[in-house]
């Protein structure tokens, strides 16, 4: 069964170098102790740091690392990470609302539109199964 995501989560980027830390600002619902996550937590400077958020990104469809990359003559150079994240994650939690939105669950991915896939490694809740 999958297991409810709580603010301090640690996600990762398929096109990052290093975990990132996801930010849940409403209290209102706790899991564990903690505020409560749901499929729209995905907002630069809200949810996740802007720039570093999974260290350097690799993607060649992130302009800063394709422009870096082209100046070293075709040697990939990853740039700072700041993230293009259009949708939702999904799938949320079938029966679990949190605020109004599905529940996020450990089993959600989100996508950046520079190709990387961001997916829970640690929920930060280990008590509550959405």
């Amino acid at each position: 069964m999958p297991i409810q995501v709580a603010s301090s989560a640690q996600c990762f980027c398929s096109m990052g170098v290093s975990p990132g830390t996801l930010n849940v600002l409403d209290p209102q619902t706790l899991a564990g102790g903690m505020p409560a996550a749901n499929i729209m937590d995905k907002n630069l400077g809200a949810n996740f740091i802007p720039t570093g958020t999974f260290g350097s990104c690799r993607s060649m469809a992130y302009p800063p690392t394709a422009a870096a990359t082209a100046a070293q003559r075709g040697i990939l150079t990853p740039q700072s990470c700041v993230p293009s994240i259009p949708g939702p994650w999904a799938p949320g939690a079938i029966t679990t609302l949190v605020n109004g939105q599905p529940a996020l669950n450990n089993t959600s991915v989100l996508q950046c539109a520079f190709g990387g896939t961001i997916t829970i490694l640690n929920p930060a809740c280990f008590t509550v199964m959405t």
